[in-house]
Parts: C-alpha cells; sequence; structure tokens
C-alpha cells in the first residue's frame, strides 16, 4: 500500500484552504501551517492498514462544512462553472445524491485553544482595503483544514435540468430517461477511477485511497482580538458568496460599496411646471393617444462609477419621462485618484448618418426615438496614453427631424486615467441580471420525494435601507404610460460575474411598442 496519501494528509492538517475551490489535497494554501502545533514532542503515529509515521505532532490524532453557499466542492460536483450559484440555481429544477462512502481512518489537529501563527494575524489588514484582502486570502484562503477523512467515494449526483416539468414527471415512474432533460454525472475519487463498475472499484479503495471528507474551521474564528477582523471577515463572506475569480477579487472587494440612484426621491419634482418658458417637450404615439412628456435636465454624479441605469416615470400622473442612474456614493478605491473632474457629453444626435437610427414609436407620423449608441469619441484619447472612459452623466433630448420629435440620449463621459477597458458586452434585457434567491438549496432536499406541486413563487427580497427603495409610491390607476415605456432597471452588482462592471455607454432602443434602454458594460483594469 501507498503511504504518500497519509503523508500527505498530515501535512496539510493546519494549511490554509480556499472553500471555493474543489475539496482536493493540492489546493491546500502554501507549504506551513497557518496555527501553532506542539512540533517539540513527537511520536510515532499508527494508522491502520498503512504502518506507523515517526516524528508525528502529538496534537495530531488518528481516529462537512454547514450553510446554504454550495462550496467548491458541490460546484465540481455537479459540473457547475457559471461563476454565479444562483444563475445555476436558477437553472436547475432538482439536485439528487446517491452513492457509497468508504472511510478507512481519519486524522485531526486535538489541540485547544488553536492559535494562529503570527506572520498569520500580522498579515490581517486594519483597514477596508481591497488589495491587502485579496492578497491575504489568495496567499492563505478562508478556512484551516483541522481534519480529513482518507477512503474513497462513488457517488452519482443527478442535476435535474426539467424545462417543461409535468406533475406526474415523478409519480408511478420507474426511470427517468434523457429525453425527460435529466443529467446524470458519476463521480470517483479513491480508488481506480478508471474502472466503470462499482464491483471492481470497491477492492482498490484500500490501495489507492484518496481525501473524501474535510472538516475545517474559519481563519476569522481565530482572530479574536485583532485590528481589522471586521473587515477580514467581510470580505471572506462576499467572496464566498459571489465566488469572483481570484485575479479580480481585488477589484469586485473595491466594488462592494453603498449604491443609490440619482436623482434622489426628494430631487424629483412632483408638482405640475409653473413657467411657460420651462414647458417641457412632449412625444405623441398617434393621433388619439395620451403625451409623454420629458424630463430634458441633465443627470450627473460628480466622479463616482456608473453602475445601472434605468428610464422612469416622474410627476404626480407619471407623465414624465425621466432618466435615472446607479452609482457609487463614494468612488472605489482604485479609481479615486483617477477620475478627472472634466466632463464630455456626447449624444445619439452627434451620431454619423443618425437620421438611419429613427424609429417611429407607434405611427410614423409621430414620434420617433434614434437607437444610435452612444459611445465615447476615440478622438478623445492622446497618442501613448493609457485612459479609458466611464458615463457619469445621463440626458434625454427631445429634437425636430422634419417634422417630427425624436428622442434622443445624451451621455456625459470622464476619463480614468491609467487604466484599460478589459471586456465590454450590451446588456439588453433586465431578465440578464441574476436575482439571489435565497433559501433555494436548503429545499431541494424534499424535491424528489413529494410529486411535483406547482408552489408560488415568493416576491424578491429587497435589501435596502430606503423608506421607499423601489421608487416613490404612485397611485395605480396613473400607470397607464407604462405600456409606452419599459422602466425595468439595466445595472449589474456582485452576482455578475466578476462584480466589478461599469456603465461606458448606452442607447434607446423599442421592445415590443415600448422605449427601453440598452447599456453597455465593461470591465476595467488598473495598469501596472
Amino acid at each position: 500500500m501507498s503511504d504518500g496519501i497519509v503523508k500527505r494528509a498530515l501535512a496539510s492538517l493546519g494549511k490554509g484552504f480556499d472553500l471555493t475551490s474543489d475539496f482536493r489535497l493540492k489546493y491546500c494554501k502554501g507549504d506551513d501551517r497557518l496555527i501553532m502545533l506542539n512540533d517539540t514532542d513527537t511520536r510515532d503515529l499508527s494508522v491502520p492498514g498503512f504502518g506507523s509515521f515517526d516524528n508525528v505532532s502529538i496534537d495530531i490524532k488518528c481516529n462537512k462544512v454547514p450553510g446554504k453557499i454550495p462550496s467548491g466542492r458541490f460546484n465540481s460536483m455537479f459540473g457547475f462553472q457559471s461563476g454565479s450559484w444562483a444563475s445555476d440555481a436558477g437553472n436547475t429544477k432538482y439536485l439528487g445524491l446517491d452513492g457509497y462512502f468508504i472511510v478507512l481512518f481519519d486524522v485531526h489537529i486535538d489541540r485547544y485553544p488553536l492559535i494562529l501563527a503570527d506572520e498569520v494575524r500580522n498579515a490581517v489588514p486594519s483597514t477596508w482595503d481591497p488589495s491587502a484582502l485579496a492578497r491575504f486570502i489568495e496567499k492563505y484562503g478562508t478556512h484551516i483544514i483541522v481534519g480529513i477523512s482518507i477512503g474513497g467515494e462513488d457517488v452519482a449526483p443527478e442535476a435535474f435540468n426539467v424545462f417543461d416539468p409535468q406533475p406526474s414527471l415523478f409519480n408511478n415512474s420507474p426511470s427517468i430517461t434523457a429525453k425527460d432533460g435529466i443529467s446524470v454525472i458519476c463521480s470517483k475519487r479513491g480508488g481506480d477511477t478508471s474502472v466503470s463498475s462499482h464491483c471492481e472499484w470497491l477492492p482498490t479503495v484500500a490501495s489507492m485511497p484518496d481525501a473524501i471528507h474535510f472538516n475545517f474551521i474559519p481563519i476569522t474564528s481565530l482572530l479574536r482580538g485583532v485590528p481589522g477582523k471586521g473587515f477580514l471577515s467581510h470580505a471572506i463572506n462576499l467572496y464566498l458568496r459571489y465566488k469572483p475569480p481570484i485575479a479580480d477579487l481585488q477589484y469586485f472587494l473595491d466594488f462592494q460599496a453603498h449604491r443609490m440612484w440619482a436623482p434622489i426621491h426628494n430631487d424629483l419634482p412632483l408638482g405640475p411646471t409653473r413657467s411657460k418658458k420651462l414647458q417641457t417637450p412632449a412625444l405623441h404615439f398617434n393621433m388619439m393617444g395620451p403625451k409623454l412628456y420629458v424630463n430634458t435636465s441633465q443627470v450627473t454624479v460628480g466622479n463616482t462609477p456608473i453602475t445601472g441605469m434605468r428610464l422612469y416615470l416622474e410627476g404626480m400622473k407619471c407623465n414624465r419621462l425621466a432618466i435615472h442612474l446607479q452609482h457609487f456614493v463614494n468612488p472605489p478605491v482604485l479609481l479615486q485618484d483617477k477620475i478627472l473632474q472634466s466632463h464630455a457629453w456626447r449624444g445619439s444626435a452627434e451620431t454619423p448618418d443618425h437620421h438611419r437610427y429613427l424609429e417611429p414609436i407607434q405611427w410614423k407620423r409621430f414620434s420617433h426615438i434614434c437607437t444610435a449608441p452612444v459611445k465615447f469619441d476615440p478622438k478623445w484619447l492622446n497618442p501613448g496614453q493609457e485612459a479609458a472612459f466611464i458615463v457619469t452623466g445621463a440626458q434625454l433630448q427631445v429634437k425636430k427631424h422634419e417634422s417630427k420629435t425624436v428622442l434622443h440620449l445624451r451621455l456625459s463621459y470622464s476619463r480614468v486615467s491609467n487604466c484599460y477597458v478589459v471586456q465590454s458586452n450590451w446588456m439588453q434585457f433586465a431578465s440578464e441580471n441574476h436575482s439571489m434567491k435565497s433559501g433555494f438549496f436548503s429545499s431541494i432536499s424534499t424535491s424528489m420525494i413529494s410529486g411535483y406541486v406547482e408552489k408560488k413563487k415568493p416576491a424578491a427580497v429587497i435589501v435596502d435601507s430606503g423608506v421607499y427603495p423601489t421608487g416613490p409610491p404612485v397611485p395605480v390607476q396613473t400607470q397607464k404610460l407604462l405600456k409606452f415605456v419599459d422602466t425595468s432597471e439595466m445595472s449589474r452588482g456582485p452576482s455578475d460575474s466578476p462584480g466589478h462592471w461599469l456603465v461606458t455607454g448606452a442607447k434607446l432602443d423599442l421592445e415590443n411598442g415600448k422605449i427601453c434602454l440598452r447599456v453597455k458594460f465593461s470591465l476595467l483594469n488598473v495598469c501596472s
């Protein structure tokens, strides 16, 4: 029998581990333990079936991580690779698990209290420093291994992607085939994984075991009295929940700050416009239809990046179209000194041949919109200069084109020095946002036992301290113009991997007769 697995298991105890990775010994962090063990007093440790191992600390003896957020091993077992557990949950109807778990022996740390090494305690950032927090997590991980089970497992996790479920699907059905939309994945760990038969695999476990179970404790549980423990705990919780790529972690953490919509509700004019000089322009859809007034005020947010946009119906009658911007209260730390004060405006009316983008909202003789995309002007970039341009303001405009009124979009851009765009894409529909539904994985255990029952979906939980997080209250009967305007929020947040998107462009569009927004999001990196 090979004793290599035993030596690796003993050496892994006390090391850091990233819970977002698959549970394998090769993913342990670093060469040294993060906790102090008594390495002065050692003994020979007898492992049944594997013999005796010398110079083992007396704190090591031979004899699942709870929570709703799936671990890295969970994702690896079921083949989830989207980067968003909410997206995986939405695309999977049922989950099942069946298999054999054979444990040959356990090794664990038997020392209380556990004490972190001074190197680890001193590496904890005392302030909210995204770069330092990301370096800590990348170097030490999120948890510490305190116990390992060695043996083998033959598991068949089942991911049931039933897109058109039927009530009788799981009743009196002896077997479920692939045509029902079911994916069955078989997984072995330990033993000879090349054999297909369980009977052939079983005798090979003793000679070719592997680590199949891990026991962890959070690193933060051993940081009592250490300045910055709260910041590290918050960063690790965000990392485990949303699982951004480790290379993007510093940017992801930097963007998890408070956001708000501009203009704020107190700034919205609810009464009629008194001055005739300030009368707002209006859009006409047909001969007998209602007018849609347009708020042409500029909405700017200073030097704070924008993470979302929406069209909104303002006023007491909800008949005034406006544009709102979601932005950070304070700029991210990495961009704080890089966003310049100067603003440059660019609109769809300035697009060459913009008349080719004019589309009637309803009738051709009445109001149109310009669907030309608004982007920054490449002429703003100086030769050899590293800079990116992000949106920091927006405005709706109504202009005349021949005998028609045309709705245009203008955007204000700010220069971000020493940065560059690494990826961009357009968000076409608000449904692309992955809503975080809590309790999904807590309810899957009984899904296969009970018959299929159509359940009413619970209302989405809005985590917002605002009095009216979705907008000021309005009478239901005043929402007639919603059939002409799509007021969905086009925003991206932590659940949209890698979680640090910024708005760099937008355009107006028509979808099923409704005026709507299309927003261009980009990822920025700082030049090294």
